[in-house]
C-alpha cells in the first residue's frame, strides 16, 4: 500500500474506529468527523497522521551499498553506532527502537538490558531472529523472556483491528511497560490502533508540535510515547516534537534541511515521518541535501533527498527527540577521607566508561586544565591536602565533585614506662615513630601545645604527676595524646613508711606476708620487727611471698595501714611467729590513750616501732564473746579479743587456747583504742586444755583388687562393635585388667583398652588363646573394653576377672562424725578433717556416718589421758552412689619485678636465652620497657618451657611499654638471635605478670536437695560421697564474698567421680 490511496483509506479505517462524538468528547471540541482538532490553548489546526505497519514491500532486496558503512567527506556527516532494525511489528517503533538503542551505545545504559551482547544494544537484530526485537516490541522465549510481552498481548496481525489477545483471552496484560511500542500506543486496542500503527500529532502551519497528549485518553502520541519509554528508563527528556517539513502542504513554518543538518551535528538522529512510513535519518550530505537512514526493512543502510519521497511515499515530515546529557558518576575515593598514620595513596575511581577524572588538592573544583589520575589510579598524599575530583566526558554532564579531607597524621608519642608506681628519680623516654615530628609534653595535666617543652631528653619523675604528650609535624595531623600517670614514691622499709603522715604515698619495700584473709593482708620486715596491714581487695597473696608495696598511708584505731595501688612480687620468703605473752600485747589493762600513751603496755599510737602488724603467738584462758570473736586471757587478767575471718568455727569447749595471728588494734570509744589479733584460718586456734581427738574420714589409700567379671560371648558374634566399662571406686588414679583368657582372629578382630574418653592405650591381638594378661594401666577411674569384629571366622574373645585400683586417700566432706558418751557431732571439713576439743580425760568411741555410704571400722575406741591429742583416728568411706569434688579458688594475676635484659647495643652474632618463672602459673607474659631490633635480621623469640616460639618481634623502630602475648605454663623464655650486621637497642625486660589459681579455705560448699555442706580447707579442696542418682545444686558462701558460678548444677547418674565442680572466688 502506497501514498496514492493510502490517506483514503487509514482515514476510513480511523474514522469507523474514533466516531465523531468520542473524538470530540476526547478533546474537549466541537464535533468535527475528521482526523484534525484546534487546539484549544494554541489556536492551531492539530491533525492525526497515522502510520501503518510499514513492512517490506513484497520482493524487497536491500540496496548493493546497504551492507556497507556510509564513507565521510567534506560535505557529508553520518552518526556512527546507530543501530539498523530490520521490521518488527511496526515501523515507528522499530524506528523509535533504532534510536533508543543508539542512546543506549552512547552511555544511556538502561535503555536496553538483556542478556544480547554483554548488555549494549547490538548494532542490529539479528541475534533475536527475523523480525524481532526486544527493545521494539517484547515477547515471550525472546531474549531470554519468561514471560508475556507486547507481541503477545497485543498482536495478531499486521493492519488487524481484531479485540488484543489478553483481553480475548482473559489474562492481564504484562506489566511493567517495556519496549517502545508499549508506550507508543502501538497495536493496542485501548489506544485505537490496529496493530502495527501508530499516530503522530502535526501542527498544519508547520510549527512545531511538542509532546502532544490533546487526544488522550484516546489516542497516544508517538512521540509522547517515546518520552515515556526514556522516563521508564530513569532518564530526562530535553526535548520531543513532530513538525513537517517546509512546504509540505504550503507551510511556511516546516522543518528545514539546515535543521536536520544541526541536529546531525549535534549527535542527534531524527526519525523522518513519510506518508505511510517511518524511518530513521543519521547523516547528510549537503551537496546533494541528501540524507542517510535506515529504513527498517533490512541491516544496512540507504539515502533519500531531502524533502522528496522514498519507496513511492512523500517526505512529510520529522519526529525530533533529544535526551538531556547522562550526567557521568560522581568519582570515589579509598581510602575515605580522614587521618591515617603516614603518607597514602588515594585510588580515585569512576564507574562511566571512557570518563577522564580531573583533580585538586587544594580544595579547588578541577576544571579540565587539571591534572588528570587514570580511573583506578592513585594519588599520593604525604601532607595534608583536600583532595576534589570531577570525572568528564564528551557530550555527557560533568560529575558532581567528589571531594575529602586527607592528612597523614603523626603516630602518637610512646612512653617508656607504662603508668603505675615508680621510684623517684625515674625517667620516661617520650618518643614516636614519625620522622621529622616534635614530642611536646606537660606534667600538669592539660594537653600539650607546641608551646610546651620538647621531650628532648628523658623526662625524670620527682613527684607524682599525670604526663601528656603530643607529637607534631608541619602539614601533618597532630598526634592523639598518649598519657601516663605516675604514682612517685621514696623507696623505705616498713618502719620508715610507718612513720609517713597520712595520706602520703609510700613504698614497702621486701616486706614478707604472714597472714592472708580476703581483701587483706599483713607483711613484716626479715627481722620480724615491723608490721603492717594491707588492704587491697582480690589480692590473691598466700603467706611467704616477698613484696614490694605501694599505696597510701593511713591510719584506722590506731592501727597505720595501706590501701595498696600495686604489689610487685619480688621474692619469698619464711614465715613463723614469735611468742608474746598477753601482757606483751596488752599490758595490765584492755585499753590504749592516745593522748597520754598510757595503757597496754607496748601498744602506741602505730608510728612507733612495736608488735603491731607483726605476725605473733599467745596463749591464755578462752571465753567467747561473739560467732566472730573470743577473748584470751592470761594469769594477770591481761585480756586481748581475738578476731575470726568468715569461715572459722569458734568451739565453746575450749577451754585454753593457743592462738596464732597479727597483732593489731581498734577503738574502744571514748578516744579508747584496745588491742586485738587478728586471726587468718582455724589451723591458727590450738586448744591446750582438755583431751582432743582428731582424725580424717577419707577413701581408701594404696591398691585394692576389685573382683567383677566382663567378658564377651565365646565365641564372639560376627560384626560386633561393643564396649565394656569398669567404673572404679572413688579415688582410683589408675586402673587395670586382668584378662583369664584373650583370643581373637589376628589383624581382622580387635580387642581394646580405652580410657574415659575412648582414647586406645593398648591393643590385644592375639591369635592363640593367651592367659593370665594384666592390662596396661589406664589413667584415671574409668577403664573400657572394646571389642570390634569382622564377618567371618570368630574365636573365644576375652574375659576379664579383676580389676587393680591405684588409690590414692581423698578427704570426704560432709560426713558425721560421733562422739560418745555425750553426743558430740562434728562435721568433716573439705578435706575429710574433723576435731573434737576441751575433753575430759576418759574412754571414747568414735564413729563415722557417711549419707548414701559405708565407713570403716563402724566405731574406733580412744583413750585420752588429760590433755592429751589422740590423732590419726582415721576412718575410710565408701559407697556405692555418686559423688563429686572441686576447688574453691581465687583466679589472680600477679605482677612480678625482675630486671632481664641484653647488652646495649647487643653484640653482633649473639644468640642467648633468658627464663623467667612462676611455679604454679597458669600463664605468663613479659613487660618490655623498649624494644629495638635490625629488621628482618635480628629476631627476639618469646618461647614457652618447651622452647616453641610462641611471639616473634624483628621491628626496627622502637617500642615502648610492651606487652608480650600470654604463654601458657608456669616459665617462659626470651631468646635473642643476632646476625652480623647492623645492632641495635635489644630489649630490657621490668616485670612480668602472671596468672594463679589461690586455694581459697574457709569457705562453706552446700548441697541441695540433701542439706549436704562442708568447709574448705587451706587446700580449698571438697569432696561429697554417697549421692543419690539425681540433680544437686552446689553452692559456695563466705561473708562478704562472691562466687563464679553463684552456683552450679550437677547430675549424678552412677559411681563415677566427677572432678571438677571448681567455683572462683571473686
Amino acid at each position: 500500500m502506497r501514498s496514492g490511496n493510502l490517506r483514503a483509506v487509514l482515514t476510513l479505517a480511523l474514522i469507523l474506529m474514533l466516531t465523531p462524538a468520542v473524538w470530540c468528547q476526547a478533546q474537549g471540541i466541537g464535533a468535527d468527523p475528521t482526523l484534525s482538532y484546534v487546539d484549544p490553548t494554541t489556536g492551531k489546526l492539530v491533525v492525526g497522521d497515522v502510520v501503518p505497519p510499514s513492512p517490506p514491500p513484497p520482493g524487497y532486496r536491500e540496496p548493493v551499498h546497504a551492507q556497507s558503512t556510509p564513507t565521510a567527506s567534506a560535505t557529508s556527516k553520518v552518526l556512527s553506532n546507530v543501530p539498523a532494525f530490520d521490521w518488527a511489528y511496526g515501523c515507528s517503533a522499530v524506528s523509535a527502537g533504532m534510536l533508543m538503542g543508539y542512546y543506549d551505545r552512547l552511555d544511556y545504559v538502561k535503555m536496553y538490558t538483556g542478556p544480547a551482547n554483554g548488555g549494549v544494544c547490538p548494532l542490529d537484530n539479528g541475534v533475536w531472529g527475523y523480525q524481532e526485537c526486544p527493545i521494539v516490541a517484547s515477547h515471550k522465549g525472546i531474549d531470554g523472556r519468561q514471560n508475556r510481552g507486547h507481541v503477545d498481548d497485543y498482536w495478531v496481525a499486521a493492519d488487524s483491528s481484531a479485540t488484543d489477545p489478553y483481553i480475548s483471552g482473559g489474562w492481564t496484560e504484562h506489566s511493567p511497560l517495556d519496549c517502545t511500542a508499549d508506550f507508543m500506543g502501538t497495536s493496542q486496542n485501548k489506544w485505537h490502533m490496529p496493530d502495527g500503527y501508530t499516530i503522530f500529532f502535526n501542527n498544519t502551519d508547520g510549527s512545531p508540535l511538542y509532546d502532544n497528549t490533546g487526544c488522550e485518553p484516546w489516542n497516544r502520541d508517538g512521540c509522547h510515547g517515546m518520552k515515556l519509554f526514556a522516563e521508564s528508563k530513569g532518564y530526562t527528556v530535553q526535548t520531543c516534537y513532530n513538525q513537517w517539513i517546509y512546504g509540505y502542504a504550503g507551510n511556511t513554518k516546516g522543518f528545514t534541511f539546515q535543521q536536520f543538518v544541526n541536529e546531525i551535528d549535534a549527535g542527534y538522529p531524527v526519525l523522518i515521518q513519510l506518508e505511510g512510513h517511518t524511518m530513521l535519518g543519521y547523516g547528510y550530505d549537503t551537496s546533494t541535501q541528501k540524507i542517510y537512514i535506515h529504513n527498517t526493512w533490512g541491516h544496512g543502510y540507504d539515502t533519500m533527498t531531502w524533502g522528496s519521497s522514498y519507496s513511492g511515499m512523500a517526505h512529510k515530515g520529522v519526529t525530533v527527540f533529544h535526551l538531556a546529557p547522562t550526567v557521568v558518576d560522581t568519582p570515589t575515593f579509598s581510602p575515605d577521607g580522614g587521618s591515617y598514620p603516614g603518607p597514602i595513596s588515594v585510588t580515585v575511581s569512576c564507574t562511566t566508561p571512557g570518563a577522564t577524572i580531573h583533580y585538586t588538592t587544594d580544595g579547588r573544583k578541577p576544571t579540565a586544565s587539571d591534572p588528570v589520575v587514570a580511573n583506578g589510579g592513585t594519588v599520593s598524599i604525604d601532607k595534608i591536602e583536600y583532595l576534589g575530583a570531577i570525572a568528564m566526558k564528551a557530550n555527557m554532564t560533568d560529575s558532581a565533585m567528589k571531594s575529602a579531607f586527607y592528612g597523614p597524621k603523626v603516630a602518637s608519642p610512646t612512653l617508656s614506662l607504662g603508668s603505675g608506681a615508680y621510684e623517684s628519680g625515674a625517667t620516661v623516654t617520650l618518643g614516636t615513630t614519625t620522622s621529622g615530628a616534635e614530642v611536646h609534653y606537660t606534667t600538669n595535666g592539660a594537653d600539650p601545645t607546641t608551646s610546651d617543652p620538647v621531650a628532648i631528653a628523658p623526662v625524670i619523675l620527682t613527684r607524682s604527676c599525670t604526663l601528656k604528650a603530643k607529637a607534631f609535624k608541619t602539614n601533618w595531623v597532630t598526634s592523639s595524646t598518649t598519657t601516663g600517670s605516675y604514682t612517685i614514691y621514696e623507696a623505705m622499709s616498713v618502719a620508715a613508711a610507718k612513720s609517713q603522715a597520712d595520706n602520703s604515698t609510700v613504698s614497702c619495700q621486701d616486706g614478707i606476708v604472714t597472714l592472708a584473709v580476703p581483701n587483706t593482708f599483713f607483711v613484716e620486715t626479715d627481722d620480724r620487727v615491723t608490721g603492717i596491714r594491707v588492704n587491697m581487695p582480690g589480692h590473691g597473696f598466700v603467706p611467704g611471698t616477698r613484696l614490694d608495696v605501694v599505696g597510701t598511708l593511713r591510719t584506722s584505731g590506731g592501727e597505720r595501714y595501706i590501701d595498696a595501688a600495686y604489689a610487685y612480687v619480688t621474692g619469698t620468703g619464711s614465715v613463723a611467729p614469735f611468742y608474746l605473752r598477753c601482757a606483751d600485747l596488752g599490758g595490765i589493762n584492755w585499753f590504749y590513750n592516745s593522748s597520754n600513751g598510757s595503757g597496754q603496755q607496748g601498744m602506741r599510737d602505730g608510728r612507733s616501732p612495736n608488735n603491731i602488724g607483726l605476725l605473733v603467738r599467745t596463749s591464755g584462758a578462752f571465753s567467747p564473746i561473739n560467732s566472730g570473736r573470743f577473748a584470751v586471757a592470761d594469769a594477770n587478767g591481761c585480756v586481748v579479743e581475738c578476731v575470726v575471718p568468715a569461715g572459722v568455727t569458734i568451739d565453746p569447749n575450749w577451754q585454753y587456747v593457743s592462738v596464732t595471728g597479727v597483732s593489731g588494734c581498734e577503738s574502744a570509744g571514748g578516744g579508747m583504742l584496745k588491742r586485738v589479733l587478728w586471726i587468718g584460718s582455724q589451723d591458727d586456734i590450738v586448744s591446750l586444755k582438755g583431751a582432743s581427738i582428731a582424725g580424717r574420714v577419707a577413701t581408701a589409700d594404696g591398691s585394692q583388687i576389685v573382683n567383677q567379671i566382663i567378658q564377651s560371648p565365646h565365641p564372639y558374634t560376627s560384626n560386633m562393635n561393643t564396649t565394656w566399662t569398669f567404673n572404679a571406686p572413688v579415688g582410683t588414679n589408675r586402673v587395670r585388667a586382668h584378662m583369664t583368657e584373650v583370643e581373637n582372629e589376628f589383624f581382622y578382630d580387635k580387642l581394646f583398652v580405652e580410657d574415659v574418653n575412648g582414647a586406645l592405650v593398648q591393643a590385644f591381638v592375639y591369635h592363640s588363646a593367651t592367659y593370665d594378661v594384666w592390662s596396661s594401666w589406664v589413667t584415671g577411674s574409668v577403664l573400657k573394653i572394646h571389642l570390634q569384629t569382622n564377618a567371618t571366622n570368630n574365636y573365644y574373645g576375652f574375659m576379664a576377672d579383676k580389676f587393680e585400683c591405684d588409690m590414692t586417700a581423698m578427704g570426704i566432706g560432709g560426713a558425721t562424725v560421733t562422739l560418745n558418751p555425750g553426743g558430740w557431732t562434728r562435721i568433716t571439713r573439705g578435706d575429710g578433717s574433723y576435731c573434737f576439743d576441751g575433753l575430759p580425760a576418759g574412754d571414747y568411741v568414735v564413729s563415722a556416718s557417711l549419707p548414701g555410704g559405708s565407713t570403716t571400722p563402724t566405731g574406733l575406741p580412744v583413750h585420752v589421758d588429760e590433755n592429751e591429742r589422740a590423732t590419726g583416728v582415721d576412718f575410710v568411706g565408701s559407697s556405692g552412689a555418686g559423688c563429686f569434688g572441686g576447688l574453691v579458688a581465687q583466679d589472680v594475676i600477679l605482677t612480678a619485678k625482675t630486671d632481664v635484659e641484653c647488652p646495649h647495643p647487643y653484640p653482633a652474632n649473639y644468640t642467648n636465652t633468658w627464663t623467667l618463672s612462676a611455679p604454679g602459673a597458669l600463664k605468663m607474659r613479659a613487660h618490655f620497657t623498649q624494644t629495638e631490633l635490625e629488621t628482618g635480621c635480628d629476631y627476639l623469640y618469646v618461647k614457652n618451657s618447651s622452647g616453641a616460639t610462641q611471639q616473634t618481634y624483628d621491628s626496627g623502630t622502637a617500642a615502648n611499654d610492651v606487652w608480650t602475648n600470654w604463654v601458657t605454663g608456669s616459665s617462659m623464655q626470651l631468646t635473642l638471635a643476632t646476625n652480623g650486621s647492623t645492632n641495635r637497642y635489644g630489649f630490657a625486660v621490668d616485670k612480668y605478670e602472671y596468672e594463679v589459681l589461690t586455694p581459697s579455705g574457709g569457705v562453706t560448699v552446700s548441697v541441695s536437695p540433701g542439706g549436704l555442706s562442708t568447709v574448705t580447707g587451706r587446700d580449698g579442696k571438697f569432696t561429697f560421697l554417697g549421692l543419690a542418682n539425681g540433680t544437686y545444686t552446689v553452692t559456695p558462701s563466705m561473708m562478704g564474698l562472691t562466687f563464679s558460678p553463684a552456683s552450679r548444677s550437677v547430675t549424678i547418674s552412677g559411681t563415677v567421680l566427677q572432678s571438677g565442680v571448681d567455683f572462683t572466688r571473686n
